[in-house]
């Protein structure tokens, strides 16, 4: 079993830890610190290998509202995504996809379940992440079967 292989096995066994406030406006842990703590240190592999380009001509095309990252991100933060299918398309919502740091956790049905979703994107209020660096890469497809892929990173201090 190679180390990656390891880390996963770790991340995986750490869901035990985890733990969700009830939906209706309340916050909700977004990322575990153990799965935090997992990701310290390394970097996801580049996205093209990986099966697929970032974007091809006419992809939906995803923006990051929030949080702004010009500055210090305080938890708990807001999320707030907006996609935009290319002409002729429309986004395809089972297509989502919400990815955590270099393993590539899958989270999306944490945000799901807990945040407003639409075809124009989604807001997550209220989310709590660990101190400390955070990478999270968004998923989308149109109807076409274009896919887009972001990533979006960001430090959070407490």
């Amino acid at each position: 079993m190679n180390k990656y292989s390891m880390a996963l096995l770790s991340v995986c066994l750490s869901f035990t830890n985890i733990s969700f406030a009830a939906s209706g406006g309340e916050g909700f842990q977004l990322v575990s610190e153990s799965e935090y703590q997992s990701q310290i240190g390394f970097k996801r592999p580049p996205v093209l290998n990986r099966g697929f380009a970032v974007t091809s001509k006419g992809s939906p095309k995803i923006n990051i509202k929030k949080p702004t990252i010009s500055g210090e991100v305080v938890s708990p933060t807001n999320i707030e995504i907006s996609f935009e299918a290319g002409e002729g398309a429309e986004i395809e919502l089972d297509s989502l996809e919400v990815l955590y740091g270099w393993l590539a956790l899958d989270i999306t049905d944490r945000i799901k379940k807990h945040a407003e979703l639409s075809a124009k994107g989604l807001v997550a209020s209220n989310v709590s992440l660990p101190e400390g660096d955070h990478t999270i890469t968004i998923v989308i497809k149109d109807s076409k079967g274009r896919e887009t892929e972001k990533e979006l990173s960001f430090s959070i201090a407490n």
